[in-house]
């Protein structure tokens, strides 16, 4: 993973433009939980939220000159904004010694601005999780990010533990529910989509068998590849999960699919919300901010060299 230092001497993940989109989706989720759960609620619950993949903690688009904040630091905003916040947990990981002690220090100094309670570790994902699911205070709502580099970092044993983790809770007229953690999914999809005929790799992301390996590669000869995935990992997680998830597509800037994003959760209230109000806001930005900027960037790439990109619009 590539970063640059910023000219406030912090650390900035170098991403394309395309995955601005996903850190926008986040936003607009967790603004349901800052501006109308933490706000609106006469007992507003506790909520912990766990970015399993916090990485540098912020982005940069060098292609477009824009940089932004990533999980982590959209996480510990919406936590710093929330009426109960609890527990901000961090995960990092690099095989690179040196780089791990930066990505660390850059996530500390991230977080020195906000007044939340935070824990940061720097583990392998599997060591990461367990650690994870014991600090987290899963008799209240807990929100889990998973946003990987690739399927092989997200194996499927990871998911289950943290869908399984359920537990009883009494409403305000003595029902008894079930909670689960919500989770939001970077499934990456292109890379699956490449990897439909490694058996290894698509059972080890979806936690399936051979037998049902060889089912989905069949289905994806004379089908579309991604929602064959999309799909099939959906129907893993309805074990845990009642709802069907909430689904964003991430796509290139030449429209080719990225990533999938995938939000479970058995909330009434979160579905709703995120449905009725956000996913409309977030469609708008979509189409007014994501989609012009995308533009430009292949227009300046298909540009002549002996023409400027202002040129372009002139």
């Amino acid at each position: 993973m590539n970063y640059v230092k910023g000219n406030n001497g912090l650390y900035y993940e170098v991403v394309p433009w395309h995955s601005k989109q996903k850190h926008e989706f986040l936003r607009h989720y967790l603004n349901v939980w800052s501006e109308m759960v933490g706000n609106h609620s006469k007992s507003v619950p506790s909520l912990d939220i766990i970015d399993l993949y916090a990485s540098w903690g912020q982005c940069s688009c060098i292609e477009i000159g824009e940089e932004w904040p990533g999980t982590a630091a959209l996480a510990a905003e919406c936590l710093n904004r929330y009426a109960r916040p609890g527990l901000l947990f961090l995960n990092t990981y690099n095989a690179n010694i040196e780089e791990l002690k930066l990505q660390e220090q850059n996530l500390f100094t991230i977080l020195a601005s906000f007044n939340i309670k935070s824990k940061i570790v720097t583990l392998p994902i599997e060591e990461a999780v367990d650690v994870a699911l014991n600090e987290a205070n899963l008799q209240y709502p807990t929100l889990w990010l998973l946003d990987p580099y690739g399927p092989k970092q997200l194996p499927w044993s990871v998911v289950e533990k943290i869908c399984s983790s359920k537990r009883q809770y009494k409403d305000k007229y003595g029902n008894l529910h079930t909670r689960r953690p919500e989770i939001m999914i970077n499934l990456m999809t292109s890379s699956l989509q490449r990897e439909i005929h490694n058996q290894n790799v698509v059972c080890g992301s979806l936690g399936i068998s051979e037998e049902q390996w060889k089912t989905l590669e069949q289905k994806s000869c004379s089908g579309n590849t991604t929602s064959v995935i999309v799909d099939a990992y959906a129907e893993r997680l309805s074990q845990f999960y009642e709802k069907p998830p909430i689904r964003f597509l991430v796509k290139g800037k030449h429209g080719n699919i990225v990533y999938s994003i995938l939000l479970f959760t058995d909330s009434d209230a979160g579905h709703y919300v995120t449905k009725v109000h956000k996913m409309p806001e977030f469609d708008k930005w979509l189409k007014v901010e994501w989609s012009k900027s995308a533009e430009e960037i292949v227009a300046k790439k298909n540009l002549p060299k002996s023409q400027s990109f202002l040129d372009r619009f002139n």
